[in-house]
């Protein structure tokens, strides 16, 4: 899967979503620190991408928007995460426009 991970996602969830194979870009090495939301969100649905973000900021965004993969700030460990991310891709989940949450939904 295609991601691009806010930088509010702790390292331990990057090293292990990468390790399980999935393409990430960090946003803090490709967009800055400190990147807004919308130009995030933008930038990630023109790049085919998925959010994974703690920012509670990109849930309930108009159609058409980028996936969302949302973690909020007590997620499960980082091995349902990746368990999480794993089943989407497998089950050939359509994530148009769509939003998970984690636990629930996803997780």
């Amino acid at each position: 899967m295609r991601i691009v991970v806010d930088e509010n996602v702790s390292d331990a969830v990057v090293n292990a979503v990468r390790a399980a194979g999935h393409e990430l870009e960090l946003v803090r090495d490709t967009y800055g620190t400190g990147t807004d939301d919308i130009e995030i969100e933008s930038r990630a649905s023109e790049d085919g991408r998925a959010v994974l973000t703690h920012d509670d900021d990109f849930v309930g965004l108009d159609a058409p928007h980028a996936p969302v993969l949302f973690m909020p700030e007590d997620s499960p460990s980082v091995a349902r995460v990746v368990g999480a991310v794993n089943r989407l891709e497998d089950y050939g989940i359509d994530l148009t426009d769509s939003e998970f949450f984690v636990p629930d939904g996803w997780a």
